[in-house]
């Protein structure tokens, strides 16, 4: 019988170290312990270590490391656990698969809250233009007869003031100084 290591380099993992084993982004180290060999298997999911080589090669096939040929090849070289892991190839998957479903679906929650907090700081902030800056701002055009201080623009409407101090090409320096130092006054606070 061959062992999992040698069997792990005939399916195409490099020897890259002693002991050490890489494909891709999975690297699989093999330490002695007191316990017997460890096995240590990296992949982008995450890393697990495994006291045996069954163990080893059952948490290969959950990291869908090794696919269901490779698993039949090492049950061609004699590897009985191999053998077995090929029996219950079908059910790990479908363990697999309702794991990456409950993720999935604690991620689209995660994603749902998210977007609700975006939402709630959304209207806090459209609550505070409103309430706050909007009446500010206004004051300003009645004093100034409704035109922008720092280039003369004709404003009409509260908003288009705003928009314009924010988003004005022209002398944008000024324009953006011009609204941090209203919003300084309004806060008490420097943006």
């Amino acid at each position: 019988m061959v062992s999992l290591f040698k069997a792990l380099m005939m399916i195409g993992f490099e020897h890259v170290a002693p002991r050490t084993l890489q494909r891709g982004n999975t690297t699989i180290f093999v330490y002695h312990s007191i316990y017997g060999l460890k096995w240590v298997i990296n992949t982008q999911f995450g890393s697990a270590s495994y006291y045996s080589q069954k163990d080893a090669l059952h948490g290969l096939v959950l990291r869908l490391v090794i696919s269901k040929e490779e698993l039949e090849f090492l049950a061609s070289l004699g590897i009985d656990y191999a053998r077995e892991e090929l029996e219950n190839y079908e059910r790990t998957l479908k363990k697999i698969e309702a794991g990456g479903t409950k993720a999935i679906r604690e991620y689209l929650r995660s994603l749902e809250k998210r977007e609700e907090n975006n939402t709630n700081l959304k209207n806090i902030e459209m609550q505070f233009r409103k309430q706050v800056i909007y009446p500010y701002l206004e004051r300003i055009l009645v004093e100034t007869k409704s035109r922008c201080p720092i280039c003369g623009r004709l404003m009409i409407e509260t908003d288009e003031f705003y928009n314009h101090l924010r988003s004005s090409r022209y002398r944008k320096i000024e324009h953006e100084e011009f609204f941090r130092k209203i919003i300084e006054e309004i806060t008490n606070l420097s943006p």
